[in-house]
């Protein structure tokens, strides 16, 4: 079915829900959404709601969580499934308590797999979503270290992601559970998925470049796709605004990874960063809700920076200070204008730009001036 919980973003035909958050009643918008075109007003609790309706298909509903990756695994595995068949996932980042209920109230007649994505930021947060989506199959895509500030522990982070795992009333008889080999607190996630019945795939993320590739083609390959279903589902694959997002201009590679950072997921962007030709300028903000280890961790960066053979160093926000390298030519900007200036006058023909930041930096706005510049050099 078709459901909106926004009166600006409402379509014709679509069912509205009001909603109630801190600063605003959807009640007050009832007579708006029939103007523009509701086709009826859905007056209830959007998560009993979307739960009730979940029950009434028997579907794969694929339930997705990690310290990272997520929104990025979730989009392969759609292209890839959907090679072979009608499959909807999560809108965007569209992870919480809202975002499950919508996702799931998406599921039609003709969906034959449903992928869910879910956030947290505490405790519970997880084992709550999993309640309405009742998943059949649950990916932990990784442990890092996102959430330190409020969950204190890796451990912690762990018990939170294995909620995913958690078992309930109206819960599918056979389940799977799939997660890399090399997790930190393996113990508890094995322990939480085999307490709970689940068929256990452990998945081999040795090198931490293939590993996302390797997750996905295991649970394609469990839905039983060919080999060259997967890789043209993996060809397909468009990566979501500010993921791993390439863009070439003229001679120039700009890399956009700046929805969000933590310190696995810049590990990782620097690794498959490495792998490009020609000079490479990396731009790196802020990595927040470290806690305590804050700037412990943005130092851990600077090896991985040198490994990754970066030339040109450009930091934006207060924490970033904490990272100088030796030996690479470090700038740390106090303003994004001050970034986007230094980037643009260092530029040399067949450079390769990373732009890598928590949300709260948004360096999505300095990509967008830096490639608007080179577009009308």
């Amino acid at each position: 079915m078709k459901v909106s919980i926004d009166t600006r973003t409402l379509k014709p035909g679509d069912s509205y829900i009001p909603i109630k958050g801190q600063n605003f009643d959807g009640h007050n918008f009832i007579e708006e959404a029939l103007k523009k075109g509701a086709a009826e007003i859905l007056d209830v609790d959007i998560v009993d709601y979307a739960r009730s309706y979940r029950k009434q298909f028997d579907i794969p509903i694929i339930a997705i969580t990690g310290s990272s990756g997520k929104t990025t695994t979730k989009d392969m595995l759609h292209s890839v499934l959907s090679t072979k068949y009608n499959v909807i996932k999560t809108k965007e980042n569209q992870n919480n308590e809202l975002g499950v209920p919508l996702t799931l109230l998406g599921i039609e007649a003709n969906t034959e797999i449903a992928i869910v994505e879910m956030g947290m930021r505490e405790l519970g947060e997880i084992k709550f979503l999993s309640s309405i989506a009742l998943p059949s199959h649950a990916i932990i895509s990784n442990i890092g270290y996102t959430h330190l500030e409020l969950l204190g522990s890796r451990r912690n982070i762990a018990r939170a992601k294995s909620e995913i795992f958690s078992s309930f009333k109206d819960t599918p008889a056979k389940r799977f559970a799939f997660y890399p080999k090399r997790t930190p607190c393996i113990s508890s996630v094995r322990r939480l998925a085999v307490k709970n019945k689940f068929d256990i795939t452990e998945i081999d993320n040795s090198n931490i470049t293939q590993s996302n590739q390797a997750l996905i083609t295991s649970v394609a390959l469990h839905f039983g796709l060919t080999p060259q279903e997967i890789e043209q589902g993996l060809k397909n694959y468009k990566p979501s605004a500010n993921r791993q997002e390439i863009i070439t201009i003229k001679d120039t590679t700009l890399v956009n990874d700046a929805y969000n950072a933590n310190p696995d997921s810049m590990i990782f962007a620097l690794q498959v960063f490495s792998r490009y030709q020609g000079r490479k300028i990396a731009i790196l903000g802020d990595m927040l809700e470290l806690g305590e280890k804050s700037v412990y961790f943005h130092i851990l960066l600077e090896k991985h920076i040198k490994n990754a053979g970066i030339e040109l160093l450009f930091t934006l926000g207060e924490l970033s200070k904490n990272i100088n390298p030796k030996g690479i030519k470090t700038t740390h900007c106090n303003s994004i204008e001050k970034l986007v200036t230094g980037v643009i006058n260092s530029l040399l023909p067949g450079d390769n730009i990373l732009f890598k930041a928590s949300r709260g930096i948004k360096l999505e706005g300095p990509f967008k001036l830096i490639k608007a510049f080179l577009e009308t050099k």
